[in-house]
Order: structure tokens, then C-alpha cells, then sequence
């Protein structure tokens, strides 16, 4: 919804002269299509939600201190708390025990890197395996011993009888 909106606020100080209390105005502007406005939750993780989901595959339960001084660049506390609380509701994470609480992963890491991986599958590569490795060998992103690692899983996998 569109709209200017004017909001008042009463301050618990008064002005000096009146004893009143003091007023103040604010106002708003909302916009439906606004870039201004909070960005909605996904069940995707976002890249710092990936750094703490792997802080707690490593580390397996642990309290949002241990979390925050394994962050190279040392957050906030309440921001690390926030993302915790955040990848809860999400359902990655669960808390054990209280004060200090302990966090820990609900969903395997691999559980997400193949969803993580199908995502970027069907996003830009339009679900073609072949497109995405062909990426990789194009941009050098794989190293010879990579492929010939991965020469070496697929006769596998042939041997084996999986013939797609």
C-alpha cells in the first residue's frame, strides 16, 4: 500500500516554559514495491547463515560466544544471536539447555549442500549436471587432479551399472 503517513510520538520529557509533554512528528513514506523495506525470509541461507551453519558442523553445539570468536571478523554479539535465532526459526538450528544456550545444527551439511546445489542447478543452469561441470572445466575452476578424480568416480559409476 502506497501512502504518506505522519506518526507522533510523545516523548516522557516536557517542554521547559509549559510542563507539557513534548510531541514530536515524523513522516513516513511506504511503499508496497519499496527497496527500502525488510527483505522477506527464505528458507535459502543467506551467506552469513552459511558461516554459522558451518561453525556448528564443526564444532557441533555450541553458544553463541563460541560462534562469534570462530567469526574471523568478530560481530556484534546480538548480531550473532540474531542469525541464530534467525536459522531457528528457519529449523536449522535447535537451542539446548539454557543460559548460556547451546545451538545446534538440525540439518545435516549435506542435507544442505545438495539442496544448496539443486538450487543452483535449477537457477542457472537449467537443471543440466553436464552445463555446470562444463562451467567449471571452462573457467579452469578444476584442477587436472580434480578431473581425473572425477573421471575416476564416473567409469565407477558406469561399472556399477548406472548408465545415465
Amino acid at each position: 500500500m502506497r501512502g504518506r503517513y505522519r506518526v507522533i510520538i510523545e516523548l516522557t520529557d516536557s517542554e521547559p516554559h509549559t510542563g507539557r509533554p513534548r510531541l514530536c512528528t515524523a513522516d513516513l513514506w511506504a511503499a508496497k514495491d519499496s527497496t527500502a523495506m525488510a527483505r522477506p525470509t527464505t528458507r535459502v541461507l543467506t551467506d552469513r547463515e552459511a558461516q554459522l551453519m558451518s561453525i556448528l558442523w564443526t564444532k557441533g553445539p555450541s553458544t553463541a560466544e563460541v560462534v562469534r570468536e570462530a567469526l574471523s571478523d568478530r560481530p556484534h554479539d546480538s548480531t550473532v544471536r540474531t542469525l541464530l535465532r534467525i536459522l531457528k526459526k528457519k529449523g536449522y538450528v535447535r537451542i539446548l539447555g539454557q543460559q548460556p544456550a547451546a545451538y545446534e545444527a538440525t540439518v545435516a551439511q549435506t542435507d544442505v549442500q545438495l539442496k544448496a546445489t539443486r538450487s543452483l542447478l535449477a537457477r542457472f543452469f537449467g537443471g543440466s549436471v553436464e552445463a555446470l561441470v562444463m562451467r567449471l572445466v571452462e573457467d579452469e575452476e578444476l584442477t587436472p587432479k580434480q578431473l581425473a578424480r572425477l573421471r575416476k568416480s564416473l567409469s565407477r559409476r558406469k561399472r556399477k551399472g548406472d548408465k545415465s
